[in-house]
């Protein structure tokens, strides 16, 4: 942080400095908000990198911004990113808790698509899962997951479902 301080008062509309600036006090888990302002600084070149989309779009989703977060990933329309650009995770949050681990949530599948899903997840979104079966596992709707949260330029992304139970089956009687 001491190093790109005065890069970024120097240059405050840099984007790579701002993520870099915006992850290292993510990772001395200070409040999204600081993040999020720093990142701002860098708006008026940083919706052309992905990068900072993604980043700058899933602190402001970790931070309860949901409809913020939505406009800054919608924002990918107005640029010409690769399919790679759109969907690869360019930001992992850590828990706060135990900052050496991923972000971990817990949800239920509400939709399958062919080669998708979503979960919902108690106090977000619902958050887009990137296939429909990892393994064993079989996404169907009602099915307790967790999973690690990650961010792409498009949105939030569900990463390594894990089965937590299987959904309830109701019979016809």
């Amino acid at each position: 942080m001491e190093v790109l301080r005065p890069v970024l008062e120097g240059h405050p509309n840099e984007v790579r400095p701002a993520i870099q600036y915006a992850l290292a006090l993510d990772a001395l888990r200070k409040p999204y908000p600081e993040s999020i302002a720093v990142l701002r600084l860098a708006n008026l070149y940083g919706f052309r990198d992905p990068r900072y989309v993604a980043t700058l779009g899933g602190m402001l989703y970790l931070n309860g911004d949901f409809t913020e977060a939505k406009e800054v990933f919608s924002k990918i329309d107005l640029e010409n990113f690769s399919f790679d650009e759109r969907t690869r995770v360019f930001y992992e949050p850590r828990s706060r808790e135990e900052p050496t681990e991923p972000l971990t949530l817990q949800g239920r599948v509400t939709a399958v698509k062919p080669g998708y899903a979503f979960i919902q997840v108690p106090g977000y979104t619902d958050v887009f899962c990137p296939g429909s079966r990892f393994g064993d596992l079989i996404m169907t709707p009602g099915l307790e997951v967790k999973f690690t949260l990650a961010f792409a330029a498009r949105g939030a992304q569900a990463r390594n479902p894990q089965a937590l139970r299987k959904p309830a089956h109701t019979t016809a009687a």
